[in-house]
Protein backbone atom coordinates (compact mmCIF):
# COMPACT_ATOMS: atom_id res chain seq x y z
CA UNK A 1 0.00 0.00 0.00
CA UNK A 2 1.21 3.57 -0.82
CA UNK A 3 1.61 6.05 2.05
CA UNK A 4 0.11 3.60 4.62
CA UNK A 5 0.61 6.58 7.50
CA UNK A 6 -2.34 8.72 5.56
CA UNK A 7 -4.32 5.45 6.25
CA UNK A 8 -6.44 7.68 9.00
CA UNK A 9 -6.10 11.34 7.69
CA UNK A 10 -7.81 11.63 4.99
CA UNK A 11 -8.30 15.40 4.86
CA UNK A 12 -4.50 15.97 5.41
CA UNK A 13 -3.74 13.55 2.39
CA UNK A 14 -6.27 15.37 0.67
CA UNK A 15 -4.67 19.24 1.68
CA UNK A 16 -1.08 17.91 1.15
CA UNK A 17 -1.60 16.31 -2.03
CA UNK A 18 -3.30 19.47 -3.64
CA UNK A 19 0.07 21.33 -1.66
CA UNK A 20 2.22 18.97 -3.77
CA UNK A 21 0.38 19.15 -7.18
CA UNK A 22 -0.94 23.13 -7.16
CA UNK A 23 2.37 24.44 -6.90
CA UNK A 24 2.96 23.49 -10.55
CA UNK A 25 -0.16 25.77 -10.82
CA UNK A 26 1.57 28.89 -9.01
CA UNK A 27 4.90 28.24 -11.09
CA UNK A 28 2.08 28.82 -13.96
CA UNK A 29 0.64 31.60 -12.75
CA UNK A 30 4.05 32.99 -11.86
CA UNK A 31 5.49 32.59 -15.78
CA UNK A 32 2.03 34.30 -17.44
CA UNK A 33 2.38 36.90 -14.84
CA UNK A 34 5.78 37.82 -16.10
CA UNK A 35 4.79 36.97 -19.81
CA UNK A 36 1.78 39.10 -19.77
CA UNK A 37 3.85 42.08 -18.37
CA UNK A 38 6.89 41.67 -21.32
CA UNK A 39 4.05 40.91 -23.97
CA UNK A 40 6.24 37.82 -24.48
CA UNK A 41 4.47 34.81 -23.35
CA UNK A 42 6.21 32.58 -25.78
CA UNK A 43 9.49 33.47 -25.15
CA UNK A 44 8.96 33.61 -20.37
CA UNK A 45 7.63 30.26 -20.88
CA UNK A 46 10.46 29.01 -22.74
CA UNK A 47 12.92 30.39 -20.98
CA UNK A 48 11.54 29.58 -17.38
CA UNK A 49 10.90 25.99 -17.91
CA UNK A 50 13.45 25.64 -20.19
CA UNK A 51 15.49 23.76 -17.53
CA UNK A 52 14.89 21.97 -14.24
CA UNK A 53 14.30 23.26 -10.60
CA UNK A 54 12.07 25.46 -8.93
CA UNK A 55 13.97 27.53 -7.08
CA UNK A 56 15.54 28.31 -10.23
CA UNK A 57 12.07 29.21 -12.09
CA UNK A 58 11.55 31.44 -9.83
CA UNK A 59 14.81 33.26 -9.61
CA UNK A 60 14.51 33.41 -13.42
CA UNK A 61 11.07 34.67 -13.19
CA UNK A 62 12.15 37.65 -11.03
CA UNK A 63 14.80 38.82 -13.21
CA UNK A 64 12.12 38.95 -16.04
CA UNK A 65 9.83 40.27 -14.85
CA UNK A 66 11.71 43.09 -12.14
CA UNK A 67 12.16 45.46 -14.95
CA UNK A 68 8.21 45.12 -16.31
CA UNK A 69 6.82 45.69 -12.83
CA UNK A 70 9.07 48.52 -11.77
CA UNK A 71 7.74 50.27 -15.15
CA UNK A 72 4.10 50.00 -13.57
CA UNK A 73 4.82 51.12 -10.00
CA UNK A 74 4.42 47.32 -8.92
CA UNK A 75 7.86 47.11 -7.72
CA UNK A 76 7.30 46.16 -3.98
CA UNK A 77 4.15 43.85 -4.89
CA UNK A 78 6.40 41.65 -7.43
CA UNK A 79 9.05 41.46 -4.65
CA UNK A 80 6.75 40.28 -2.39
CA UNK A 81 4.85 37.65 -4.77
CA UNK A 82 8.55 36.51 -5.52
CA UNK A 83 9.33 36.04 -1.94
CA UNK A 84 5.63 33.96 -1.39
CA UNK A 85 6.20 31.79 -4.17
CA UNK A 86 9.68 30.77 -2.43
CA UNK A 87 7.83 30.25 0.95
CA UNK A 88 5.24 28.12 -1.09
CA UNK A 89 8.34 26.08 -2.50
CA UNK A 90 9.69 25.87 0.96
CA UNK A 91 6.28 24.17 2.32
CA UNK A 92 5.82 22.05 -0.66
CA UNK A 93 9.45 20.83 -0.86
CA UNK A 94 9.25 19.66 2.91
CA UNK A 95 6.28 16.94 2.04
CA UNK A 96 7.71 15.98 -1.62
CA UNK A 97 10.92 14.86 -0.24
CA UNK A 98 9.48 12.96 2.81
CA UNK A 99 8.91 9.51 4.30
CA UNK A 100 5.65 9.64 6.19
CA UNK A 101 4.94 8.05 9.62
CA UNK A 102 1.65 7.48 11.25
CA UNK A 103 2.28 7.37 15.03
CA UNK A 104 -1.22 6.86 17.26
CA UNK A 105 0.53 9.10 20.04
CA UNK A 106 1.60 12.04 17.45
CA UNK A 107 -0.60 12.05 14.71
CA UNK A 108 0.97 12.52 11.48
CA UNK A 109 4.53 13.00 11.24
CA UNK A 110 7.51 13.24 8.01
CA UNK A 111 11.04 13.21 8.18
CA UNK A 112 12.47 15.41 5.07
CA UNK A 113 14.70 12.72 3.16
CA UNK A 114 16.55 15.55 1.73
CA UNK A 115 17.49 17.43 4.48
CA UNK A 116 18.31 14.60 6.28
CA UNK A 117 20.81 13.54 3.60
CA UNK A 118 22.31 17.16 4.03
CA UNK A 119 23.18 16.82 7.70
CA UNK A 120 26.48 16.14 8.93
CA UNK A 121 26.07 13.77 11.85
CA UNK A 122 25.38 10.24 11.20
CA UNK A 123 22.13 8.91 9.86
CA UNK A 124 20.41 6.48 12.13
CA UNK A 125 16.89 4.67 11.14
CA UNK A 126 16.05 4.14 14.55
CA UNK A 127 16.50 7.71 15.66
CA UNK A 128 14.88 10.04 13.15
CA UNK A 129 13.18 13.27 14.34
CA UNK A 130 9.71 13.38 12.33
CA UNK A 131 8.21 16.84 11.57
CA UNK A 132 4.50 16.84 12.83
CA UNK A 133 1.10 18.02 11.51
CA UNK A 134 -2.07 18.28 11.84
CA UNK A 135 -5.10 19.35 9.65
CA UNK A 136 -5.42 23.01 10.91
CA UNK A 137 -1.93 23.89 10.31
CA UNK A 138 -2.31 22.28 6.54
CA UNK A 139 -5.24 24.39 6.41
CA UNK A 140 -3.38 27.47 7.17
CA UNK A 141 -0.43 26.32 4.49
CA UNK A 142 -3.00 25.76 1.83
CA UNK A 143 -4.45 29.07 2.81
CA UNK A 144 -0.87 30.88 2.13
CA UNK A 145 -0.54 29.20 -1.29
CA UNK A 146 -4.39 30.27 -2.18
CA UNK A 147 -3.11 33.90 -1.09
CA UNK A 148 -0.03 33.67 -2.97
CA UNK A 149 -2.06 32.37 -6.29
CA UNK A 150 -4.16 35.57 -5.71
CA UNK A 151 -1.41 37.80 -5.18
CA UNK A 152 -0.05 36.66 -8.40
CA UNK A 153 -3.33 37.29 -10.55
CA UNK A 154 -3.67 40.76 -9.07
CA UNK A 155 0.19 41.67 -10.14
CA UNK A 156 -0.92 39.98 -13.54
CA UNK A 157 -3.96 41.93 -14.37
CA UNK A 158 -2.85 45.05 -12.36
CA UNK A 159 0.31 45.30 -14.31
CA UNK A 160 -2.04 44.87 -17.77
CA UNK A 161 -4.38 47.63 -16.31
CA UNK A 162 -1.55 50.15 -15.90
CA UNK A 163 0.09 49.38 -19.33
CA UNK A 164 -3.46 50.55 -20.34
CA UNK A 165 -4.06 46.91 -22.33
CA UNK A 166 -7.19 46.22 -20.08
CA UNK A 167 -9.88 48.63 -19.27
CA UNK A 168 -10.21 48.08 -15.89
CA UNK A 169 -8.56 46.03 -12.85
CA UNK A 170 -9.84 42.93 -12.28
CA UNK A 171 -9.26 41.99 -8.64
CA UNK A 172 -8.01 44.18 -5.56
CA UNK A 173 -4.91 43.70 -3.86
CA UNK A 174 -4.64 40.89 -1.57
CA UNK A 175 -4.31 42.03 2.34
CA UNK A 176 -0.64 40.89 4.04
CA UNK A 177 -1.25 37.39 4.76
CA UNK A 178 1.62 36.14 7.46
CA UNK A 179 3.48 32.75 6.54
CA UNK A 180 2.41 29.99 8.26
CA UNK A 181 4.44 27.28 10.43
CA UNK A 182 6.12 24.50 8.46
CA UNK A 183 5.42 22.20 11.51
CA UNK A 184 4.61 22.03 14.68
Amino acid sequence: MLMPAFTRHLEANLIVGKLLTGYTDLELDLCHAVAMANNDFEGVVRTIFKDRGESRRIETAKKLGRDSYKGVGLETEFRFGIIAMRYCLKIRNQYAHSQWVDRPDFGLGFVNIESLAKQPTRIDYANLTFQWIDVPLLKEQQSYFEHTQKGIAYLNYEARFRAGTIASPLFPAPQPQPKPRLHK
